[in-house]
């Protein structure tokens, strides 16, 4: 049931979301300064970020909320209302850290890649007007095994809104901005955004020429081809006083173009701040998904994030397809080339798990799909789908993996359903008459989207038009709804159900009093009885209000849920299953309103043989004796019908099977002297498991061959300090056992550890050129840890 477990993550983990709306928000710039930030001096606590709030103004958008992390490296925007009550959350890629990468132009291959932090950055979001936000908190994101960790860099009170005149399209020309291609409005499409830089007014002309180029050659990807009604392109024109780009500092253009930035010679940089407060000016906030800004010069480069750019070399499209992966669909780097972190990514094309689990439904279908260790800057310990792709190296496809996460990003801002009609959603009619009813479809080239109609949730036809006629039926209270998928087999699982949207209409016909006025609560209460070897019931508990139910079971194979029935009962039995497999149910309940979300599903185990009725009861008096030396001794009493048992421990984020036995006792190593550890222990039988004791703490004594902590380390050396590394040295501390190695995170602005060792000396690898690094030591021992040592600081030559 592994694609049914995705629907239930422990609630203090982050649950992704994607979805675009039209609504009325307030367009925030905000302005982040930084200096030296990976280089901050540790002793200076008052270093860090500071904000400020440039723009604000309130207009109609499509606002796009993302909490789904990709990286360390962004910022959890989190929302907090005038109680300080927590409204909203986004996850949005930091401005001031450049991923600076450039490739060959002849090979494709990457080059360069560096993390650069920029001292200043303009930070653009949209937030909803309608969750009255007071507060906007910035945060840096770390990730553990528990989920998510957030530092608190800067509060900012956004106070009242202020209003100024909002932007239009309808006299476009005037602003300089022209349709390349419009495909509907801008509130349901992701639009693109090409600006003019380093064009005279001479120039400009050609610029009309050079995005026809540029555009034909995005939307010659075949996946972008595929997807290109999704889409809306602008062209906007501004003219510079000078042609091109500078080299290594601006020329006098519009926003500041040029190569040889951050001394990267391909690197093709512009003033971020200049060119959305251009935008802003001439551009509604909801044509603005992704920037591109072309400049007039044919030397090879660009640049990725918030505000790409590319030049006018033929093998610029490539990279900017590239850089808009990441930027656009959050796809990683597929090459091993920089600086190395084994971790597990929230990247759809890369995972440090050589089986490659993340993917694997793909391996069998696409023969291009397999595991292939070298990923995310990694020669080792990370792994890509494909042997190669846009994401390795530029000029190749993008391939399933990658593709089928740009279209789960396209329905991010793009609802399958355009419009539909009547607007209108609640209907009355007649005796004898007919209405038609439509929706409009955002289709694919391949006319992949398809549209079912369900009346009371049963299916009555298919296709973008439906005619309810009324002589069919009696009177009462009828929902209608039209459900759009897009079924694509580029997408696989779906599993926030982006590629699906559904259009609900409520007729009432005649004079009919339904007796309701909403649509039932959901169903609790599941418990399953009579577990047989190929059957088994379940009842739940009844709802107020309910007319009957709609039970459901999870069919493994397909990954989905089909329907069994529908009842007025409040039990069901199922029949003709496989022997002593594991099913899944779940109930929701219905009347003349409508129906409820499903209930928390209930897994049944049926049995090999007919030796029970039911699971088992719960274990008692469950406790911890002898802990002693790291060993203990957990042990219970019987619990009713149990055939054997099994111990749980907390692993810091979920319980997880530890041993299982048939007596009533155990015994147990611990995982470390020192430690605390918790368990619990549930019984079960060929019935199914019972429910589990309430938890016990254990904690283990630490064998202890000192009296006391180690002295506090001192004389800190490097050596063999070279670009990207250096060596750490330091005299060894009597009665230290072991040794922590902890660097300052100017970001974070904390220390963080780096590595333990029993010896007196530590490497630093795959380190940035030019920066300050500031490493301290802690000693150990089982007696506790010394004060850290003073901070060295390290500078590495570029």
């Amino acid at each position: 049931m592994k694609a049914l477990a995705k629907l239930f993550i422990p609630v203090f983990l982050l649950c992704s979301s994607a979805f675009a709306t039209a609504e009325s928000v307030t367009e925030l710039h905000i302005q982040l300064d930084r200096t030296q930030v990976n280089a901050a001096n540790p002793s200076d606590l008052s270093a860090g970020v500071n904000a400020s709030v440039k723009d604000k103004i309130a207009k109609q958008a499509k606002f796009y909320q993302d909490d789904e992390i990709v990286s360390d490296d962004q910022l959890m925007v989190i929302g907090k209302d005038a109680q300080g009550r927590e409204v909203y959350r986004q996850a949005v890629d930091n401005p001031l850290i450049m991923h600076a990468e450039t490739f060959d132009p002849e090979s494709g291959q990457i080059e360069i890649a560096e993390e650069i932090v920029k001292s200043t950055g303009t930070l653009r979001l949209d937030v909803p007007n309608r969750l009255d936000i007071r507060t906007l908190e910035l945060n840096s994101i770390k990730k553990q095994r528990s989920g998510y960790q957030f530092n608190l860099l800067q509060r900012i009170k956004l106070g009242k809104k202020q209003t100024a005149a909002s932007v239009s399209l309808e006299a476009q020309a005037d602003n300089g901005v022209y349709s390349v291609f419009k495909t509907g409005d801008s509130e349901n499409r992701a639009d693109l955004v090409l600006l003019s830089e380093g064009y005279t007014n001479g120039d400009l002309s050609k610029f009309e020429e050079d995005v026809r180029k540029i555009v034909e050659g995005y939307f010659g990807e075949d996946i972008y081809k595929e997807y290109k009604n999704h889409f809306n392109v602008w062209r906007v024109e501004v003219p510079s006083n000078q042609s091109g780009a500078g080299n290594g500092s601006p020329i006098d253009t519009k926003f500041g173009a040029h190569f040889n930035c951050y001394n990267i010679e391909r690197l093709l940089c512009v003033d971020e701040g200049k060119v959305l407060n251009y935008l802003k000016s001439v551009m509604p906030a909801n044509a603005m998904d992704k920037v591109l800004v072309v400049v007039n010069t044919e030397k090879y480069g660009g640049a990725g994030g918030q505000v790409a750019t590319m030049s006018l070399a033929p093998q610029a499209i490539d990279l900017a397809l590239h850089e808009l992966g990441h930027s656009f669909a959050k796809l990683a780097d597929e090459y091993d080339y920089g600086t190395c972190q084994v971790h597990e990514p929230d990247n759809a094309n890369a995972t440090a798990n050589s089986s490659g689990a993340k993917w694997r439904h793909w391996m069998d279908v696409d023969s291009n799909v397999g595991v292939f260790e070298g990923a995310m800057y990694c020669t080792r310990g990370m792994y890509r789908p494909t042997q190669n792709s846009m994401m390795k190296e530029l000029g190749q496809p993008f391939y399933a993996v990658n593709e089928s996460e740009i279209v789960r990003r396209i329905y991010g801002r793009v609802n399958v359903i355009d419009a539909a009609n009547p607007a209108q959603t609640d209907i009355s009619m007649g005796q004898g008459e007919s209405r038609d009813f439509s929706i409009t479809p955002v289709d694919t080239a391949s006319h992949t989207v398809k549209t079912l109609w369900y009346l009371n949730d049963q299916q009555v036809g298919e296709g973008a038009e439906f005619t309810f006629n009324s002589s069919k039926y009696q009177e009462g209270v009828y929902k209608l709804k039209a459900v759009a998928a897009d079924k694509t087999s580029r997408v696989i699982k779906d599993p926030n159900k982006l590629l699906i949207a559904e259009n609900t209409w409520t007729i009432t016909l005649g004079d009919s009093d339904s007796g309701c006025k909403e649509a039932p609560s959901t169903p609790t209460g599941l418990a399953s009885a009579n577990i047989g070897a190929t059957s088994f019931s379940f009842t739940w508990s009844a709802v107020s209000g309910a007319e009957s139910y709609h039970t459901e079971i999870w069919n493994e194979s397909a990954s989905k849920w089909e329907a069994l029935e529908d009842t007025s009962e409040t039990t069901l039995s199922v029949n003709g299953l496989e022997q002593g497999s594991t099913q899944w149910v779940r109930v929701s309940a219905k009347n003349a309103c409508g129906t409820s979300t499903p209930s928390e599903y209930l897994a049944v185990e049926l049995t090999d043989s007919q030796d029970c009725t039911q699971p088992p009861g719960v274990p008692g008096a469950f406790a911890a004796s002898d802990v002693t030396d790291g060993r203990f001794t957990l042990s219970w009493s019987a619990a009713d019908g149990a055939a054997s048992y099994a111990v749980q421990k907390w692993t810091g984020w979920e319980w997880r099977d530890h041993k299982e036995t048939d007596a009533t006792s155990m015994e147990v190593t611990a995982s470390r002297l020192g430690a605390t550890e918790y368990y619990r222990v549930y019984a079960k039988n060929q019935c199914g498991s019972g429910q589990a004791t309430n938890w016990i703490k254990v904690v283990i004594p630490q064998s202890k061959d000192c009296t006391n902590p180690p002295a506090k380390p001192a004389g800190l050396q490097s050596s063999y300090v070279y670009s990207t590394q250096f060596r750490l040295t330091w005299p060894k501390v009597t009665g230290a056992t072991q040794y922590e190695v902890q660097t300052w995170d100017g970001y974070a602005r904390s220390w963080k550890p780096y590595q333990s060792t029993q010896g007196n000396y530590v490497d630093f690898y795959q380190l940035q050129k030019g920066y300050v690094y500031y490493p301290r030591v802690v000693a150990k021992n089982a007696c506790g840890a010394s004060t850290p040592s003073n901070y060295l600081t390290v500078r590495l030559p570029r």
